[in-house]
């Protein structure tokens, strides 16, 4: 099992959201990442990815609403393979779930096995191109 610290998850997302899209980080305090942090980690809403190295490639905090089978995406960074694998673990553990996040300016609702379908898509176009 591996496990980060809350400053990491901090550090990653101030060195990684340099366009201040996917936290809008630069609005919040490292006190408020930290709670919002550890809030996903009480609820089990938040999942990371590790590269070979065993270093933070990708994070995704939500808040979860178990009434409407909900989860909002506070934010998410990471690269299309680190995105895949998360969307994978979001599947395991929160089957029939729906994704909610921002997207310019709207919130949105995602049906998972059809962002999973688009996943998978760019995750091959991108391997595809990447050769």
């Amino acid at each position: 099992m591996y496990n980060i610290t809350v400053n990491d998850a901090i550090q990653f997302i101030r060195k990684h959201d340099t366009k201040d899209k996917a936290f809008s980080s630069k609005e919040w305090s490292n006190d408020q990442l930290a709670l919002e942090i550890m809030s996903a980690i009480e609820d089990n809403s938040l999942t990371f990815t590790l590269d070979s190295e065993g270093e933070l490639d990708g994070i995704c905090i939500c808040r979860r609403n178990d009434f409407h089978e909900i989860m909002y995406v506070v934010g998410i960074i990471g690269n299309i393979e680190s995105m895949w694998k998360m969307l994978g673990h979001f599947k395991l553990w929160f089957p029939g779930w729906r994704l909610q996040a921002r997207r310019n300016s709207t919130v949105r609702l995602y049906n998972v096995d059809k962002l999973a379908n688009v996943m998978h898509k760019l995750k091959h176009k991108y391997e595809n191109t990447s050769r």
